[in-house]
């Protein structure tokens, strides 16, 4: 497992990925097994591993690196390269929630633990072009038309008066005969 150029030490490495959902049940007091689902969340991935005691330089590099914060403050997001990672489509990783240890007396060893974040998943992009509504401008095929164009057009458009009072009665004619046959 690679974060950046920074290489995880490989001593007994296990990563178990999650894709959590998140979803409520319809059922409320019911037995009912419907749910409403809410959107897929970041995926995460557990890590876990060993370091032996005699490398301290080994757990303080790592920790330096869970710990690297950017120039704003924020926890550094790290490039992913893990076969684990790769397989569940996790490009970019942030340390979350909790980074264990503990020894190991048995083999004199500490148990490192620790958990990695997705960053801008696919499903957050996806929401965020739906809220920002950034679609890719639509350039229809032909010649501009100008605004003196668009203007002699809709002069020709307009109605005469007489036109529309004509419309006018005639609608009421229909209206009063639709009427009078209802009331037979």
């Amino acid at each position: 497992m690679n974060l950046n150029e920074y290489k995880v030490p490989e001593y007994s490495l296990k990563v178990r990925g999650q894709m959590p959902y998140d979803s409520d049940p319809l059922g409320g007091q019911t037995s009912g097994s419907s749910r409403a689902h809410k959107g897929i969340k970041p995926k995460m991935l557990f890590v876990s591993l060993q370091i032996p005691m005699n490398e301290p330089v080994v757990l303080e590099r790592l920790l330096a690196v869970a710990e690297a914060t950017d120039a704003a403050g924020a926890l550094v997001v790290y490039d992913l390269q893990d076969n684990t990672g790769n397989a569940m489509k996790i490009r970019q990783v942030q340390f979350g929630e909790v980074f264990t240890v503990s020894e190991k007396e048995s083999v004199r060893a500490w148990d490192i633990s620790f958990v990695l974040h997705e960053y801008y998943s696919v499903p957050e992009k996806k929401e965020q072009r739906m809220t920002t509504g950034d679609a890719p401008p639509q350039v229809a095929a032909g010649a501009t038309v100008s605004g003196g164009e668009i203007e002699s057009q809709s002069q020709e458009v307009k109605l005469s008066p007489s036109y529309w009072k004509a419309a006018l009665d005639k609608l009421e004619s229909y209206l009063d005969e639709s009427n009078a046959e209802g009331a037979q």
